[in-house]
């Protein structure tokens, strides 16, 4: 592979394609985003099998997702401070022996509900602190050229997952049995392991100009380096509450899709599929899409599109419950959120400080795994007898208000391309 990394150019990295140490990023990612589908599926259906409730599913689940908000912040504060790189490793390898220890367990019938959420909460944990090491570890093997296409290679990969992972964890579960997908897992976090320890991670340094505060003394100051980002720059802090806010808006969907489908439409799990396969499909087409284009030069209206168009498309499907109209809906919702994604991850990467990368990507991460449960109890109004078409009708028109008023933001001026600091 050639070298790229001279001092006459701008580039210190090889083009995206030839980037052997982002493709190895990448392919980890993927391989392990595959597996925990697969895995969340087979606790779950390893959980009814041997007798739980649907409160113990819950339970089950829940364990998948707290650890995100109790750790999200010491996660990005363990991605600025510690080799990003040695996090991963360490985060992939520790998930493959604690998913293996529940392989085991279940091989041998020593498995047990407590276990199992144990065993799950511990690899959200490691998972949550990847996270935010692997978010701020990508304007790190890219150069800002790149960045946009790697984001949206990154988002296709996680919408990628959503779609085939499910898909490959029912297969399992239907012909070796919740033990062997357990194994199967483990294994896709020991090949992303493996990628890991084989790229090479050469962390940037600050501009010259942007100075880390002076050290903090005590824990709680060094955790609020995130916060001091939204302090510092009005542009990453409206951005990010556009961003929580469109999630909060549009995460009822997936409460709304089930009961559509067996009580409006009549199609059951297979029509369910389809309407959440179409989310997916959406956002996959959306990322190629920025694939193929490379670069967004109206950054503001890519984002002003991104809430008005879901916006539109919740309207209409609270409207109108037509199956069809369903289907082309959630795929143009996907597609138009998909690019509000990678843009916004974008231009986050580029404008937060190196040094405080971690931690604001570990606020992010907080702050939407956070509001998911606040936005679920928003979606059971429904069962107070707000019907649900309103609920989305009115979801949808916030999001569009906003959306089209998006101009008046003053604050989002610097997205045009080629200013970087609000």
């Amino acid at each position: 592979m050639p070298e790229t990394r001279t001092l006459g150019t701008r580039r210190r990295h090889p083009t995206l394609g030839r980037n052997r140490d982002f493709l190895l990023l990448w392919s980890g990612q993927g391989v392990s985003q595959i597996g925990t589908k697969v895995l969340q599926l087979a606790l779950v259906w390893w959980a009814l099998e041997n007798g739980g409730s649907l409160a113990a599913v819950s339970g089950a689940l829940v364990a998948t997702s707290l650890p995100f908000v109790i750790v999200g912040l010491f996660a990005g504060l363990l991605a600025d401070k510690f080799d990003r790189r040695t996090l991963m490793i360490a985060c992939e390898a520790g998930n493959g022996f604690f998913v293996a220890a529940l392989a085991y367990l279940a091989f041998t019938d020593q498995l047990t509900l407590p276990l199992l959420m144990a065993g799950t909460a511990l690899v959200s944990t490691l998972g949550a602190v990847f996270s935010p090491a692997a978010m701020a570890a990508i304007p790190d093997l890219v150069d800002e050229p790149d960045l946009l296409r790697a984001n949206s290679l990154q988002e296709m990969t996680a919408q990628g997952a959503l779609v085939f992972g499910p898909a490959l964890g029912g297969a399992l579960l239907a012909t070796i049995g919740a033990p062997a997908a357990f194994l199967a897992t483990a294994i896709t976090y020991g090949l992303s392991s493996l990628c890991m320890l084989a790229f090479r991670l050469e962390r940037r340094a600050s501009a010259p100009n942007a100075s880390e505060a002076p050290a903090a003394p005590h824990l709680l100051q060094e955790l609020v380096g995130g916060f001091a980002v939204l302090r510092e720059n009005r542009t990453i802090a409206t951005l990010l509450g556009l961003f929580a806010v469109a999630n909060f808006l549009l995460v009822p969907i997936t409460v709304f899709l089930p009961y559509y489908a067996k009580e409006v439409f009549a199609v059951g799990a297979g029509g369910l599929g389809m309407l959440e396969g179409s989310i997916g499909v959406g956002m996959i087409v959306g990322a190629v899409a920025l694939i193929r284009k490379g670069d967004v030069k109206r950054r503001r209206r890519a984002i002003q599109c991104g809430l008005a168009i879901p916006g539109l498309a919740l309207v209409g499907m609270g409207l109108w419950a037509y199956f069809p109209g369903f289907l082309v809906a959630l795929f143009i919702l996907g597609a138009a959120l998909s690019v509000m994604n990678v843009v916004s991850m974008t231009y986050f990467q580029e404008n937060v400080p190196p040094e405080r990368l971690g931690r604001f990507m570990g606020l992010l991460m907080t702050i939407i795994m956070a509001l998911m449960p606040l936005s679920y109890a928003a979606a059971g109004l429904a069962t107070l007898g707000i019907p649900a078409g309103s609920l989305m009708t009115a979801a949808g028109a916030l999001l569009l208000l906003l959306g089209l008023g998006l101009p008046l933001l003053g604050s989002l001026k610097p997205l045009a391309i080629g200013e970087k600091h609000g």
